[in-house]
């Protein structure tokens, strides 16, 4: 069983500038409040492989996870997955140019493992308030 959260935003802006921004992963923690802090964690450019610590605060506890791009098709799509023992988060990020403008397709999976699976259900409205705020977020940032 997974927890699905879509949501979409518009921001004004450079496809190519706005996307490398997205799927630096290391910017994570400028816009996601639940985000305390984010770092890059290996060489070269971003790419399939590319891997990022990040460190969560959820529900009183500091999380620290791996997080690796696992697609990537720039400037238009970058997925990024992330998990420990207890969970898997997967990332979805759809770009698309609209007059002007681009609309950001955001998708975020969460899945628990073990017996928190069964917690799941209960843990849906707080699975949709991180994604609201990291939307929020996001689009605050991009809009300078």
């Amino acid at each position: 069983m997974a927890t699905t959260m879509d949501r979409t935003i518009v921001v004004p802006g450079d496809i190519e500038k706005v996307f490398d921004y997205i799927a630096d992963f290391s910017n994570t923690a400028e816009w996601d409040p639940g985000i305390l802090s984010a770092r890059r964690t290996s060489p070269g450019p971003i790419a399939p492989g590319s891997t990022f610590e990040l460190v969560a605060e959820f529900m009183g506890r500091k999380l620290t996870t791996t997080y690796e791009v696992v697609t990537m098709d720039a400037p238009h799509r970058v997925v990024v997955r992330g998990g420990t023992a207890r969970f898997t988060s997967t990332d979805t990020l759809n770009l698309t140019e609209t007059e002007g403008d681009i609309r950001i397709d955001y998708r975020a999976v969460f899945e628990l493992k073990g017996p928190l699976r069964l917690a799941e259900p209960l843990l849906r409205g707080t699975f949709a308030k991180l994604a609201d705020k990291a939307v929020a977020g996001l689009e605050k940032e991009l809009r300078g």
